[in-house]
């Protein structure tokens, strides 16, 4: 919760980040990403897909924020 994540779960190729907003953020698990460089082909984004991966940027970046302000913290201390 310190740096804005409440839980982390694995579904299969998946990882579910729950932020402390609310948000949960999927991300791959590096099996099935965009390009398959092994098959050649690649996902295309369906409907509003582009908006939530915005949107989950911008919470991993604030993540990243408090990550990095609590490490600052911790070796001035």
């Amino acid at each position: 919760m310190k740096i804005g994540i409440k839980k982390i779960t694995k579904n299969d190729t998946k990882y579910i980040i729950e932020t402390a907003n609310n948000i949960k953020i999927k991300t791959e698990d590096f099996t099935d990403i965009r390009y398959d460089y092994l098959f050649g082909k690649m996902r295309t984004i369906n409907g509003n897909e582009y908006e939530e991966i915005i949107k989950h940027i911008e919470e991993l970046f604030k993540i990243l924020e408090l990550v990095k302000k609590y490490n600052e913290e911790e070796k001035n201390n």
